[in-house]
């Protein structure tokens, strides 16, 4: 791919789409959150609407904005109307936040691309962009009053329970650690992965540990939320309510 290697360990410098591919990422997290934690009623109107309005800047004279705050203003006797217009209100900020933060994010990396090549740089994009201070406020905020939510700790404990539930049914079927892998539970479980996952032969019997390892995490991390609860509730029986 044309990438330098490092003169220091002789691994290649991170390729410049790792770079967009995390600001992306984090753009998408860090709006979509406060977006959430309000539909779910963890924060409200006007916190959600402070927090992004911190990314756009002023928005009195945008028709879209002024119009739908004065409806959202004058649906005070009507509370689902309220609460109907200000979801309109912040999927409007949150759509220009994100479109805000993507501009700015790109600025940088083409501003960087040299370096970036020369294996010079190696700072996330939103860090260098002129928003970094509000983007911190929305992080520590979020840390402090959305992760922390009774309804989000309800929903990631049940995760922990599935990813670490795939992992150890996957993992001592294919790793022959102390000799589990030639018991008939673990020929069931490869059949179960080969047969009705699809996991492709060429994994289930190479000889490199590491490798299957890697396969492993990555077939597991691929999945939907959705999916991994499927899978994890058919390998066990289990009920996560």
């Amino acid at each position: 791919m044309g990438l330098e290697k490092d003169k220091c360990d002789g691994g290649y410098y991170r390729h410049p789409l790792v770079f967009l591919v995390e600001a992306a990422d984090d753009i998408t997290y860090l709006i979509i959150d406060i977006e959430d934690a309000f539909l779910l009623d963890n924060i409200d109107f006007e916190t959600a609407e402070k927090l992004l309005l911190g990314l756009t800047g002023p928005m009195d004279s945008n028709p879209t904005y002024k119009n739908l705050k004065e409806m959202w203003k004058n649906s005070k006797g009507d509370l689902q109307k309220k609460k109907d217009v200000g979801q309109e209100l912040i999927e409007f900020l949150r759509a220009k936040s994100i479109g805000i933060l993507i501009e700015k994010a790109s600025k940088i990396f083409c501003d960087k691309e040299k370096e970036i090549l020369n294996g010079e740089f190696d700072l996330d994009l939103l860090s260098q962009i002129d928003l970094n201070e509000e983007i911190q406020k929305i992080e520590e905020f979020s840390k402090k009053y959305i992760y922390k939510s009774k309804q989000v700790l309800e929903v990631e404990a049940p995760a922990f329970n599935v990813i670490s539930g795939l992992l150890d049914s996957f993992v001592p079927s294919l790793i022959d650690v102390d000799g589990s892998r030639k018991q008939e539970k673990s020929i069931m479980m490869r059949n179960f992965m080969s047969g009705h996952l699809g996991m492709q032969s060429e994994i289930l019997n190479s000889e490199d540990d590491y490798e299957k390892l890697l396969s492993i995490t990555d077939y597991i991390s691929g999945m939907t939320d959705t999916y991994a609860v499927k899978v994890f509730k058919r390998l066990t029986g289990a009920s996560l309510g």
